[in-house]
């Protein structure tokens, strides 16, 4: 269910992805996609599953951050009191921080252990006294004495006060706060499934409780800086009465809209479907629906390696819901959070509760197309490179080298991809950017004069892209990768190449200027989180500049003669 009678704006992320259920016709109808005849089918994942789980909630927090690289920041939060925690992994993420779970008066001595082996200098306790005590904070003084330790929230607050906390933390940390995820007090599994999209796209959960018109007050100075509030749940976890109190006073400038399924699970692959586009890990992660408190530390593990948390059944699954996403994702390996009593090997090996196991189907690709082969994403990646990848989403990268005309398909997901052509012909080149129908037609990138090419692009199609078709005499080289990939220019870069090239800025207002042989060449900048491109500078010339407002953008420079070097110089 979906309600939105205020009609949000299109978010540059969102996509209508198909909901691959048993029955074909269902899931057209559902998307408004027309799929290819599905083949018959394997079990989805291929690797044996596997657990990330300890002996309690707390030693699985551990196990759970001893995955993630050292950070300086730990965010400690309530294994005995969870509606606190469900907004801290959005925080976390954004801090490139950690996550333990702790007792309301004392450290277990599995999170001790591992504060030690972190030994941070800034620790964040999560919630007012009486959720995590001053007799908490002396004991992690003890253990860290020389760390710098703060409340989030306020010391007789309630979840909503540190929730809002938790915001500012996120807004300071990316730079700014676009969507905002509204959950029920008592809707802890949306909460828990709402987190892990929140923590990937930089956005923050806000639990509704108490007074509708109060709480309405509350939020609404945070929620109107923000440009999407989204209510996660059916209106018997979360009612309509807060929607209807914050649609009063919200500005008309923030769209609002409500992801519901018939139940958890339903409600989950709903929100996934709606902001995830494509995820570049090899694996998902499976926690238990019931309300397992350890399982909030994996929202923040799935969104640090691109990734994706998802809930299950204990011991089967209901229906196509999960299964389905982890079929799109196209997982290899399936792992749960928690121990086996938690969640069991039957339902990581996607078995449903009518019988039988999931099979996928798998898209049944043009006859004439040649995939497009695996490729891995970069190790590490900056901050302007991962806000990239929170507006325009992240997929399996995948490269092609080829000769003449080809029709290439891609992997499911790809959305705004960074698209590199390099082409070693005599004459004009041509890569065009197709949906699951060879229709869309999307110029991607190429060369209208004769000669060897070499470029970047940015695509920015206004339908999923399924197929490349490459129109080049000659060999040629192809590879397709998400926004994050794009190199970043900062203060004192100079840049040299030829034909097209796309990248990053992030930094203040400077200058910057380009140099050109013989030809005239153009540079665009627009802002990284437009939901539309939108050409904010332009310079045709042989040699001039112009000024780069602050803030993060993309900067796209174009030369019509692929033969004439150009140099880029940023002050």
């Amino acid at each position: 269910m979906t309600t939105d009678p205020r009609a949000p704006r299109a978010r540059a992320t969102r996509r209508i992805r198909t909901l691959l259920a048993g029955v074909l016709t269902a899931a057209t109808a559902l998307t408004g996609l027309a799929l290819s005849t599905p083949q018959p089918a394997h079990a989805a994942p291929t690797a044996a599953p596997s657990w990330i789980g300890g002996k309690d909630l707390y030693a699985t927090s551990a196990l759970m951050s001893q995955q993630l690289p050292r950070s300086s920041t730990v965010y400690l939060t309530s294994g005995e009191s969870g509606g606190d925690a469900l907004a801290v992994p959005p925080a976390a993420v954004a801090a490139g921080a950690h996550v333990l779970m702790v007792r309301r008066d004392s450290v277990p001595a599995s999170v001790e252990a591992q504060l030690r082996r972190l030994n941070p200098r800034y620790v964040n306790v999560v919630g007012a006294r009486n959720v995590l005590s001053d007799a908490l904070w002396r004991d992690v003084r003890s253990i860290l004495p020389r760390a710098s330790i703060y409340r989030v929230g306020l010391n007789a607050g309630d979840r909503v006060d540190s929730a809002l906390a938790l915001a500012g933390h996120i807004k300071r940390d990316n730079g700014r706060l676009d969507t905002v995820f509204v959950i029920g007090r008592n809707g802890y599994s949306d909460g828990l499934a709402s987190g892990n999209v929140a923590a990937r796209i930089g956005g923050a959960i806000i639990p509704a409780m108490g007074d509708a018109t109060a709480w309405a007050r509350k939020v609404a100075p945070l929620l109107n800086g923000t440009r999407h509030v989204v209510f996660v749940g059916a209106g018997s976890v979360l009612p309509q009465s807060y929607w209807n109190a914050l649609d009063r006073i919200l500005s008309l400038d923030v769209a609002m809209e409500r992801l519901a399924g018939p139940d958890r699970y339903a409600t989950n692959a709903r929100v996934i479907e709606a902001f995830v586009g494509g995820i570049s890990a090899p694996h998902v992660y499976l926690v238990a629906g019931n309300g397992h408190g350890d399982t909030v530390g994996a929202s923040v593990l799935a969104a640090r390696q691109d990734s994706i948390m998802m809930l299950s059944g204990r011991y089967c699954h209901d229906h196509e819901a999960i299964p389905s996403q982890v079929d799109w994702f196209d997982a290899s390996r399936v792992i749960g959070i928690g121990t086996k009593f938690w969640i069991t090997k039957d339902a990581l090996q996607l078995r449903m509760c009518g019988g039988g196991y999931w099979e996928d189907w798998a898209f049944d690709y043009d006859a004439g197309a040649v995939l497009a082969q695996p490729m891995a994403p970069a190790a590490s990646f900056s901050r302007p490179q991962l806000a990239a990848g929170r507006a325009l989403g992240t997929f399996p990268g995948s490269q092609i080298r080829g000769t003449g005309p080809m029709l290439v398909g891609l992997p499911m997901g790809v959305a705004n991809p960074y698209v590199t052509f390099e082409h070693d012909g005599a004459a004009a080149s041509r890569v065009t950017a197709l949906d699951e129908n060879l229709a869309g037609g999307t110029f991607a990138i190429g060369s209208g004069s004769s000669g060897p090419f070499s470029g970047t692009a940015l695509v920015r199609a206004n339908h999923p892209i399924v197929y490349l078709r490459v129109e080049a005499p000659g060999p040629w080289e192809l590879r397709v990768q998400d926004a994050r990939h794009m190199p970043v220019i900062g203060s004192g870069s100079r840049l040299e190449g030829q034909g097209r090239m796309v990248a990053l800025y992030e930094g203040p207002k400077t200058k910057i200027s380009i140099d050109t042989g013989r030809g005239s060449a153009a540079m665009y900048s627009q802002w990284l989180w437009t939901t539309q491109p939108r050409t904010r500078s332009t310079l045709t010339t042989f040699d001039g500049e112009f000024w780069l407002q602050g803030g993060p953008q993309i900067v796209s420079i174009e030369h019509w003669d692929p033969r004439d070097p150009w140099t880029v110089r940023v002050r």
